[in-house]
């Protein structure tokens, strides 16, 4: 699956810029862009079990 095309969750380093994502992905400094209509597009599996797991607390 082409993950360009998913929509990603994850944290951008304010020291370099770098984002991490939820499944494991580091995306370069200056890559990362926000979707205008994130609902429109399909989100990655892998953020969406962790955050699922993380927003539960595990259960």
């Amino acid at each position: 699956m082409d993950s360009s095309r998913l929509v990603h969750r994850g944290k951008k380093s304010w020291w370099s810029g770098n984002v991490k994502t939820l499944c494991g992905l580091t995306l370069p400094a200056g890559t990362a862009k926000a979707p205008w209509f994130p609902i429109l597009l399909k989100a990655c599996p892998g953020c969406e079990a962790v955050h699922q797991l993380t927003r539960n607390g595990g259960k």
